[in-house]
C-alpha cells in the first residue's frame, strides 16, 4: 500500500478556464486513498467519460505519516484539523531545526520531483530539505488561509541509489508547516525501513550531540573563554553552541553544552568589508560593535554594527554577512558580504547600531536596533526595520517604526504566547564593577507597538527585568535561545574584578505572562 501511482488531474473545460495557472489550496486531495494496494496495476493514461476531462497517471511514491517510510516528526501527529489525508499530519515543534524525517529507497540515483501536502493558516513558513544529511534543498510554505485548507509546494531533491534519507526541518521558529504526505515522483522508488535513524543534528536548531543537562529551576555558571561584551543570544549549528559579541572582526566562541565555552575564528579576521570605512569614514576597518544573528532560508544572518565616537562625526551602520553554516570546521563554511542594511548621518537623532533580528508570529523577519544616548529623553531612539524574507535586508523604502525613546540601546525581541516583549538597557555600560546597566522589559500585541511596562504605562517605571546584584555588575544586552521546552538568555555583566563575561540565564514565565529571569 506504500508505493503508489498518482494521479494527477488536468482538467480544461468546453467553456471558460485558465491557462497557465497553479491551485495552492487542494481541500479536495487528489492522492489515492491509503487503501490502495501498491500491486494496483493502473495505466499510464486513462480516458476520461468525458472528452472535457483528462487523466495522466504518473508513478509516484506517497509516504503518510504512521506507514512505512515516515520515521518520525520532531512535535505530534494531530487530527485537529479537517480535509488531511491518511491517518493524521505532522505538526512539529514551534523552533527552528525541528524535523520530520522519512526514509526512501530508489532504484537510480538522480535528481526527484517533490511534493509534499501541507496546511499554513497563519503566514508562510520557510523549510529546508537535507537528503542523506548533506544536500539541500530550501522551500517556503505560503499561506494557506485556514488550517482546514491544504496546499501543495514542490522541490526537487537528489537520492543516490539504495537506501536515502530524507529530513525536512523548520527555518524558523515558527516551526514547519502542518504536513500531511510527502509524494517523491518517478519509477523504482520504495518506502524504506526507519530502523536506527535518530533526530539529525541540524543547523540553527534541534537537539546537539552531547545533550546539555541544564537543570530545570537553575542555571550552572558557565566555564572556560568566557569574556564578551554584547554577546548574541545562543545559536545552534553543526551541533555545537555559537555566541558572537563586540570585538575586532566579530569574534565568536562556542561550544557543546551550553556551558564550557571555547575562543574561535573571527569572522572578519583581516579587516571588515571595504564599504564600512565608506560608510563611517573615521572607522579602523576592523572593530565591530553588538552583533545579532538568526537562521533562515538555509542561511545564518549575522547583523553587526560599526561606529566611533573619536570625533564629531558620529557616523554608524549596520551591515549583514551570511554563511551556510557558523562551524569552521564544515567544508561549507563561508561567509559572503551583503552590505549595510541601515545607516545614520551625524546629524540624526538616532544611532544606528545594536542590531537584533527575530521573527514574529506569522514568520516575518524584523530586525530591532538603535541607541539614544547623546540625544534627550524625548527623542524616538529604538527603531523597527522589516526585512525582506528572501534577502535579509531591509526592504525597499523602509518604515521605521518607533518603539521607544531616550537613553536606551541593546533592544531584542522575543515573541511569547501573544506578546511581543521588548528588552533594552539604560544606565551606563562600560564601568567595570561599577557599570549601572539595567535590562528592562516590556510587551505589546502588536510588534510595532506600543510598548508598555507592567502599569501599562509607556514610559513608566514598572519594568524591570534585572539590574546589578552580588558579584554581577551592569548586565545587560539580552538574547534568547528557545529550547527542549526553554527560554535560556545570555547577556554580559562585570564580576568583581576584571572585564565583562558571559552570563547565562532562564526565563520563568509568570501567571501574569511577564518574564522572570533566573539566574546562573
Amino acid at each position: 500500500m506504500y508505493s503508489k501511482k498518482l494521479a494527477y488531474i488536468l482538467m480544461t473545460l468546453a467553456l471558460g478556464g485558465c491557462e497557465g495557472g497553479t491551485v495552492p489550496v487542494d481541500n479536495t486531495s487528489s492522492f489515492p486513498a491509503a487503501g490502495v494496494s501498491s500491486s494496483s496495476s493502473v495505466s499510464s493514461a486513462v480516458e476520461a467519460s468525458s472528452s472535457s476531462l483528462s487523466v495522466v497517471v504518473v508513478d509516484a511514491l506517497v509516504l503518510q505519516e504512521e506507514e512505512q517510510g515516515f520515521c518520525f516528526v520532531e512535535g505530534s501527529i494531530d487530527t485537529d484539523h479537517q480535509n488531511y489525508t491518511g491517518s493524521g499530519f505532522g505538526n512539529t515543534n514551534n523552533q527552528t531545526g525541528s524535523v520530520i524525517a522519512w526514509h526512501v529507497n530508489a532504484n537510480e540515483a538522480g535528481t526527484y520531483k517533490v511534493m509534499v501536502r501541507y496546511s499554513s493558516g497563519s503566514g508562510e513558513r520557510p523549510g529546508i530539505f537535507e537528503i542523506n544529511e548533506s544536500a539541500q534543498a530550501p522551500l517556503q510554505f505560503a499561506n494557506t488561509q485556514g488550517w482546514d485548507d491544504w496546499g501543495i509546494v514542490e522541490s526537487n531533491i537528489p537520492l543516490m541509489q539504495g537506501s536515502n534519507t530524507v529530513f525536512l526541518r523548520a527555518g524558523s521558529n515558527l516551526g514547519l508547516a502542518n504536513i500531511d504526505s510527502l509524494t517523491i515522483d518517478g519509477n523504482g522508488l520504495s518506502a524504506g525501513n526507519c530502523s536506527g535513524i535518530e533526530i539529525p543534528v541540524v543547523e540553527g536548531g534541534g537537539p546537539s550531540a552531547p545533550q546539555p543537562a541544564g537543570p530545570p529551576t537553575a542555571i550552572d555558571p558557565v566555564r572556560g573563554d568566557i569574556g564578551s561584551h554584547d554577546p548574541t543570544r545562543i545559536i545552534e549549528s553543526n551541533g555545537k553552541y555559537f555566541i558572537y559579541s563586540t570585538g575586532r572582526g566579530i569574534p565568536m566562541k562556542w561550544s557543546y553544552d551550553k556551558l564550557n565555552w571555547t575562543n574561535g575564528l573571527s569572522i572578519y579576521p583581516d579587516g571588515l568589508p571595504s564599504w564600512v570605512t565608506e560608510k563611517v569614514p573615521n572607522h579602523d576597518g576592523r572593530g565591530v560593535w553588538a552583533p545579532g544573528v538568526f537562521y533562515m532560508n538555509g542561511l545564518y544572518y549575522m547583523y553587526y554594527s560599526v561606529a566611533t565616537w573619536e570625533t564629531d562625526d558620529k557616523r554608524c551602520a549596520i551591515g549583514l554577512t551570511t554563511s551556510p553554516t557558523l562551524d569552521p570546521e564544515s567544508p561549507n563554511y563561508k561567509w559572503t558580504d551583503r552590505g549595510p542594511v541601515v545607516t545614520n548621518e551625524h546629524r540624526d537623532s538616532f544611532s544606528a547600531i545594536d542590531a537584533a533580528p527575530f521573527f514574529d508570529a506569522e514568520g516575518n523577519p524584523w530586525l530591532v536596533w538603535g541607541s539614544g544616548y547623546t540625544v534627550s529623553w524625548s527623542t524616538p531612539t529604538m527603531m523597527l526595520t522589516p526585512l525582506d524574507k528572501n534577502t535579509g535586508m531591509a526592504v525597499a523604502n523602509p518604515p521605521q517604526y518607533e518603539l521607544a525613546p531616550g537613553h536606551i540601546e541593546a533592544g531584542y525581541i522575543h515573541y511569547n504566547d501573544g506578546y511581543y516583549y521588548l528588552f533594552f538597557n539604560t544606565g551606563g555600560c562600560c564601568n567595570g564593577a561599577d557599570s549601572s546597566y539595567t535590562v528592562h522589559v516590556q510587551r505589546s500585541r502588536d510588534v510595532k507597538g506600543p510598548y508598555l511596562d507592567k502599569s501599562g504605562n509607556k514610559n513608566g517605571n514598572n519594568d524591570k527585568f534585572m539590574s546589578s546584584y552580588g558579584s554581577v555588575h551592569g548586565p545587560g544586552h539580552i538574547g534568547i535561545l528557545s529550547e527542549g521546552g526553554h527560554d535560556y538568555f545570555t547577556y554580559h555583566y562585570y564580576p568583581d574584578q576584571g572585564g565583562s563575561v558571559i552570563g547565562l540565564g532562564r526565563i520563568e514565565w509568570g501567571n501574569d505572562g511577564w518574564p522572570k529571569p533566573i539566574n546562573d
